[in-house]
């Protein structure tokens, strides 16, 4: 009698602990950090080797994630939703401190926990990208960065200029939108998180040099090629692959 008191005690206060948890919220931050070449990211003000001897100034880089989750380490089938769609933009990190913080999005009342990864779609999911920009009042992420042609949104957007004769003069200038459904694609980040009151960060980290250059045999050759707009699907596969590939969690 006394063991079957002490089972359904201990039954009791564990499942009391554990609603407790559940019932705990904090705000996690999520915070994305650009490099190129290793080299801190900037927009405008500084400019980055590339390769065949030349220089780049970029002046807009950003991405979408769908779907973001948390999975839980209990149950990898109950999932907890960050965001439905967040735009990742560095438009605005123009500074060396600005551009060593990151990008940060800050995600509200998220149970606290012990979480086995992350998970999102690297783009905008089919069924939001099958609606359009009067659908969401800004300053919602899904307010602009549409095609209007193409009847869906631009999954990322690289723009800059580059130094192509090493004048310094840095007058050729580059654009890279690419989207479209065939090119989404989910990414699983697979590390131990712990969400508390203490700590509750999560870091992406992205370089984009990576996303333009793969090896020295599968490169954008800016001497060939300043401009796409997801037309050439071979350029879009080969950024928005290597986006999807390139980003890793610390």
């Amino acid at each position: 009698m006394r063991n079957l008191f002490i089972f359904f005690f201990l039954l009791f206060f564990f499942s009391c602990n554990e609603e407790t948890q559940e019932s705990q919220k904090v705000n996690v931050k999520l915070i994305v950090k650009g490099t190129f070449d290793g080299l801190p990211l900037q927009m405008y003000n500084n400019n980055y080797q590339y390769v065949q001897g030349v220089k780049i100034k970029f002046q807009l880089f950003n991405f979408y994630l769908s779907d973001l989750y948390l999975i839980n380490e209990s149950n990898e089938n109950k999932k907890v939703l960050l965001s439905e769609v967040s735009l990742i933009s560095f438009k605005e990190i123009q500074s060396l401190s600005e551009a060593e913080k990151g990008v940060e999005l800050v995600f509200k009342n998220i149970p606290i926990g012990k979480y086995t990864g992350l998970e999102a779609g690297v783009g905008v999911a089919p069924r939001l990208n099958a609606t359009g920009p009067a659908s969401y009042p800004p300053p919602h992420p899904l307010d602009d960065n549409y095609w209007s042609w193409a009847a869906g949104y631009v999954f990322s957007k690289i723009e800059g200029n580059a130094d192509l004769d090493n004048s310094g003069k840095f007058s050729t200038k580059l654009t890279f939108h690419a989207g479209g459904d065939a090119f989404y694609k989910s990414v699983l980040w697979q590390k131990p998180i712990t969400i508390s009151k203490e700590s509750s960060d999560i870091i992406l980290t992205i370089d984009l040099k990576n996303i333009l250059w793969k090896d020295q045999n599968n490169f954008i050759d800016f001497n060939k090629t300043t401009t796409d707009h997801s037309v050439n699907k071979e350029i879009v596969s080969f950024l928005l692959t290597n986006l999807q590939n390139g980003l890793k969690i610390q």
